[in-house]
């Protein structure tokens, strides 16, 4: 700032690979010069914690570079329809018609949702993770949930490893774990509804 000489204020945004171990940890940054030459170091303590997995079914998707990828949960709403939850359709709650009620706080936590959009546009905001889920068990049991991972745009990265994980009542479900990749070629399809890779089908 030319009105303040001397005073450099500045901002930058940083990203943590998803291998760092759960704990205490201590962040180490220093200036450079454009000549390479090294400030003081200032330190920053910081607490490394796991993803929270709230509610009583949560379906993520994670994936290691900063493309644009998308959840996909083909879910029963309270009526036992298959609705599409994703990043147009944020939940599987259904609008009141004209002259009924609102929806309850029941009927809201019974809901299927999505809680995030992330690196949406390639506007990268570093977190590569998106999680469908459900506060309180859905009501209609033993039904079809469909898993898909929809490659919306490459934000040019080469590949992106996705990793898609259940969770029933905080506890990872071991065996409907799904893994794969994705490239250019698999932006190229349609991303409406039903778009994307099948990745895990299963009932609850």
């Amino acid at each position: 700032d030319q009105s303040s000489p001397g005073d450099f204020i500045f901002s930058g945004k940083a990203s943590f690979s998803p291998t760092v171990p759960t704990g205490p940890a201590t962040l180490v940054y220093r200036a450079v010069s454009q000549g390479g030459d090294l400030g003081p170091p200032f330190t920053q303590e910081l607490v490394i914690e796991a993803p929270a997995v709230p509610g009583a079914l949560v379906i993520s998707l994670d994936w290691d570079t900063e493309a644009d990828l998308d959840l996909r949960v083909t879910a029963p709403d309270a009526q036992g329809n298959e609705v599409e939850i994703w990043s147009r359709k944020h939940s599987s709650l259904a609008r009141p018609a004209p002259g009924e009620p609102p929806a309850s706080a029941d009927d809201i936590a019974a809901a299927g949702r999505i809680d995030f959009d992330s690196n949406s546009q390639c506007q990268i905001d570093g977190l590569r993770h998106e999680d469908v889920y459900w506060v309180t068990k859905p009501a209609h049991t033993l039904s079809l949930y469909s898993v898909r991972v929809d490659a919306f745009s490459m934000c040019g990265e080469v590949l992106a490893h996705w990793h898609v994980r259940v969770f029933l009542d905080g506890q990872e479900v071991d065996n409907l774990q799904a893994a794969g990749q994705v490239s250019d070629a698999d932006t190229r399809f349609d991303h409406g509804p039903g778009a994307g890779l099948l990745a895990r089908e299963f009932r609850y």
